[in-house]
């Protein structure tokens, strides 16, 4: 009897074994599709902040080379 029992009840045990590793799965891809979305934002904030920040430095060297321009220029009229 114990043998007929064993091999009944092997794959039962087995699927609820195989269900719960699935869960877990399950769970972890979607913890992990959260991280990247996070991890997507903030890349894509950091990204936005170096190119705003080249931006000013550009500027910033467009004004000064405008400002040197218009004192040597207004110098030598």
């Amino acid at each position: 009897m114990g043998v007929v029992f064993s091999r009944l009840c092997a794959p039962l045990l087995t699927l609820s074994v195989s269900c719960a590793v699935q869960k877990k799965a399950a769970a972890l891809y979607t913890q992990a599709g959260d991280y990247q979305k996070t991890a997507r934002f903030y890349y894509k904030k950091a990204e936005d902040t170096y190119y705003q920040a080249n931006n000013w430095a550009s500027y910033d060297d467009w004004r000064r080379a405008r400002d040197q321009w218009d004192y040597f220029y207004s110098r030598n009229r």
